[in-house]
């Protein structure tokens, strides 16, 4: 087996969310009774590493694993926003 085709075996899509809104609670596991880790504000990328019912187990830009309910994420993009990346609050 050639070497491409071996490091080809193991390659694996990467699904980005993000916040959806300003006030995203995230969970330290998939339940509403589950401790309440952070806020998040809306439009932070966050990596979708599996589902779980109405939940996603994400990973963000600091590696913290954490879990939110779906209805809170967006679609799912093509890559994070780049932290170098700025935009101003009207869209331009």
């Amino acid at each position: 087996m050639s070497l491409l085709a071996i490091l080809a075996s193991g390659a694996q899509a990467v699904d980005y969310r993000s916040t959806a809104r300003h006030g995203v609670i995230v969970y330290d596991a998939p339940a509403d009774t589950a401790s309440k880790r952070f806020i998040l504000s809306a439009n932070i990328p966050l990596e979708m590493l599996s589902e779980q019912g109405d939940w996603i187990r994400v990973r963000d830009r600091d590696g913290t694993l954490s879990w939110i309910k779906k209805i809170r994420c967006s679609r799912p993009s093509l890559r994070p926003s780049q932290p170098n990346e700025c935009r101003s609050p009207s869209g331009e």
